[in-house]
């Protein structure tokens, strides 16, 4: 047995578990890595969906696409996606001043 304690005083000690499941993982696979969790794409653009976001956007073209991912329950990408493939153009904030702007600006305040 390893004495973990004199050598790791403050770290919290390995279940047996832990070493159970490291030598089924290495039997299984040959190695000790864990396999990859295999990902799923969630993607989905359907007309629906691209109708419901454009609308969504009409009404508000200030709703973040994490907004609208929560608001209509797609994933965040495919609203991202359907954004981009309509080439919107959204301005998240005021263009900048000009002179023009910014010496009406100190008239109003005076």
């Amino acid at each position: 047995t390893v004495s973990w304690s004199p050598r790791y005083s403050i770290a919290q000690h390995p279940r047996p578990e832990t070493f159970q499941n490291l030598r089924k993982c290495s039997e299984e696979i040959g190695s000790i890595e864990y396999k990859k969790k295999v990902i799923i794409n969630r993607i989905v653009i359907t007309e629906g969906n691209e109708l419901t976001v454009l609308l969504t956007l009409e009404e508000n073209p200030h709703k973040s696409t994490r907004q609208i991912e929560n608001e209509i329950n797609i994933s965040k990408s495919s609203v991202h996606k359907i954004i981009k493939k309509t080439n919107i153009i959204r301005i998240y904030r005021d263009p900048p001043m000009t002179k023009e702007d910014m010496e009406q600006q100190i008239r109003q305040k005076l």
